[in-house]
């Protein structure tokens, strides 16, 4: 389980427009990220552009993943967190 958040990418109206983008063109040169490698090769080097995509290291102290449980079960429970109303908290 897992959350990942790219503030550059949190406009909702960029998020509904690559939403309802079709994947051909998302993907049109066999690659992942083929839109963003596209709309960014003018603005970034081509080492960036190019890059192949590499996962985030996995932290692996089990005590990390005690704290951060116990961190989201408080945030949980308090009612007056500022995500709060972003938080389903009933199962719903």
């Amino acid at each position: 389980l897992g959350l990942e958040v790219r503030v550059p990418y949190c406009d909702h109206r960029l998020v509904e427009y690559v939403f309802g983008t079709p994947w051909a063109y998302k993907t049109f040169d066999k690659r992942e990220k083929s839109l963003l490698r596209a709309a960014t090769a003018d603005l970034l080097p081509q080492s960036v552009v190019q890059r192949v995509k590499s996962g985030y290291p996995a932290i692996q102290d089990p005590t990390y993943n005690t704290m951060l449980r116990e961190r989201f079960t408080a945030l949980l429970d308090d009612r007056n967190a500022t995500v709060a109303p972003l938080l389903s908290v009933d199962g719903s």
